[in-house]
């Protein structure tokens, strides 16, 4: 009786124990510049929470899809991702911001109207 209640104390402390699971962040477009020909790219999570997970592939979707929309057939990311604490409780981060941004490859399509030509 005594070895049956260990065994199943032992199964359900050992089920606590599980690591956590990570969240999927998904990537927003923030700004972007039909001049310069860049979008910038953001997430804000929580660095005391468990792991987060991101995707690359759906940051390139999102820059190549806004891209199209000036006439470019494709993006790819400028430089690293940034990192910033923008909010603290005391001296430890809970929310983090991460930005990157992407520069549109190829000839923007000059038959898009900007927003000076649209307004005349």
């Amino acid at each position: 009786m005594y070895k049956a209640f260990l065994i199943f104390a032992l199964t359900v402390g050992l089920a606590g124990c599980e690591a956590p699971k990570s969240r999927k962040i998904d990537w927003d477009a923030l700004t972007g510049s039909r001049a310069d020909a860049t979008i910038t790219l953001g997430y804000t999570y929580n660095p005391q929470a468990p792991q987060h997970e991101t995707s690359d592939k759906q940051a390139l979707e999102i820059a190549k899809n806004r891209c199209s929309n000036w006439g470019y057939p494709e993006a790819e990311p400028f430089g690293k991702s940034t990192k910033q604490c923008v909010q603290k409780d005391g001296k430890i981060c809970v929310q983090m911001s991460v930005t990157r941004i992407y520069q549109c490859l190829g000839r923007g399509n000059s038959t898009i109207p900007d927003a000076k030509q649209s307004k005349q």
